[in-house]
């Protein structure tokens, strides 16, 4: 195993284990954290000063064990005192050594302290513990927002990241092993229910032939970074469509960070080049997904619109994008957030929601889609309303072929 290597590498556990105690309760691994950048700041004198004082601090405040350097910035000791001690005693170390810690009176450098701890569990065998120990080390600023933290506190949050690994690792290989597809959802007019359109939605074909939605471990790529692959193949597959079939259109998702990429409108070229298929594309924004500032989305959406292709805010309602923003954005399609939408003929709030979306939207030219649609009385409420177009398991689940209603 990496892990076990990276570990017994740097750590002669086997001494330790001579070293220490039976009544050895905890291990702890203190990273001095900007030591090495301040060394080559400051120099190494006021350094050394500021290092003396860190183990002073730490003998004068811990009953330990056991203290050996692992490296030039990190520290493993042993403790014999219950978790609430050891964490307790690590604070009044931290805060202690920071304050003192001041390199020279005319700068304002100090040690930054880092500190993950664990419970050792078996004293004959260490290498689990360390582990644990490097662990919550290492997820200081991943996970919590902490100069110290113990493991069995993160250790439901440490799951919580194996299970998105193990969603990413499945996505990765579903993506490698041609497994991703494009399921069609219809758009339909409001007032014929003829079908206007079709959103096209990932799907991911399991080993076993179910298809499963892609929905969750798209937010796992968002998380690890490799969304835009994801984005740019949904793309690819749309535009393959649209040429198979010159009467249909289409939207797709992107996301915030693939807009921020620039391989995206790359592919966007490639693919619309030589052809009308843009004209027949919708670019769906999230609204949450939306800068404050406007600044990236309104350079992305400039562009999009010169190759040809609509844009549509989508879940709008669900984030914190104003009129004046709307506005600014200039998108040609709003679709509500079906929390407004589901409860409609029974929330008096969600009503006068939507219809001043709608009384906007109808003053700017922007088409609107109500998304969630899933009865037949939500439907006429919303014709009722003045809703453009609708779309929701009432009139249809996302297939994978496009099945136009006429």
């Amino acid at each position: 195993m990496l892990l076990d290597w990276l570990f017994t590498k740097d750590i002669n556990t086997k001494n330790l284990e001579k070293n220490i105690s039976s009544s050895t309760t905890h291990v702890a691994i203190i990273r001095i954290h900007n030591l090495y950048l301040l060394s080559l700041s400051v120099g190494e004198a006021p350094i050394n000063k500021a290092f003396k004082n860190f183990s002073n601090n730490l003998k004068s405040v811990f009953n330990y064990v056991c203290i050996e350097q692992l490296s030039y910035d990190s520290f493993i000791v042993f403790f014999s005192s219950d978790s609430t001690t050891v964490r307790s005693s690590m604070k009044i170390v931290t805060k202690k050594t920071v304050k003192s810690s001041l390199l020279d009176k005319k700068s304002p450098f100090r040690l930054i302290l880092k500190c993950g701890i664990a419970e050792v569990e078996d004293i004959k065998n260490l290498s689990p513990s360390i582990k644990n120990s490097l662990v919550s080390l290492n997820a200081i600023g991943a996970i919590e927002h902490s100069v110290i933290l113990v493991h069995s506190e993160i250790k439901d949050k440490i799951e919580a990241y194996k299970d998105e690994a193990a969603m990413a690792t499945y996505f990765l290989s579903a993506y490698r092993d041609k497994r991703l597809q494009l399921f069609f959802q219809p758009v339909v007019d409001a007032k014929t229910s003829k079908t206007v359109s079709f959103e096209a939605l990932l799907r991911i074909r399991s080993k076993n032939s179910e298809m499963i939605s892609a929905g969750p471990f798209i937010l796992i790529a968002e998380k690890l970074g490799f969304i835009h692959h994801i984005d740019q193949f949904v793309l690819r597959c749309a535009a393959k469509k649209l040429l198979d079939d010159p009467s249909l259109k289409l939207s797709v998702n992107i996301s915030t960070l693939t807009m921020e990429n620039g391989e995206w409108l790359q592919t966007a070229k490639k693919a619309f080049k030589g052809n009308n298929i843009a004209q027949r594309l919708t670019i769906e924004l999230t609204e949450t997904a939306l800068p404050q500032d406007n600044g990236v989305i309104l350079k992305f959406i400039q562009k999009v619109k010169a190759l040809g292709c609509k844009i549509a805010i989508d879940d709008f309602g669900s984030g914190n994008t104003s009129f004046k923003q709307l506005k600014i954005v200039k998108a040609d399609i709003l679709k509500i957030d079906g929390i407004f939408i589901k409860d409609i003929n029974h929330n008096p709030d969600s009503i006068l929601f939507v219809d001043t979306l709608l009384k906007f939207a109808r003053a700017h030219n922007l088409t609107t889609v109500a998304e969630f649609v899933e009865t037949e009385e939500i439907a006429k409420t919303l014709l009722k309303l003045g809703v453009d177009c609708i779309q929701g398991y009432y009139f249809g689940k996302a297939t994978a072929h496009t099945e136009r209603r006429e």
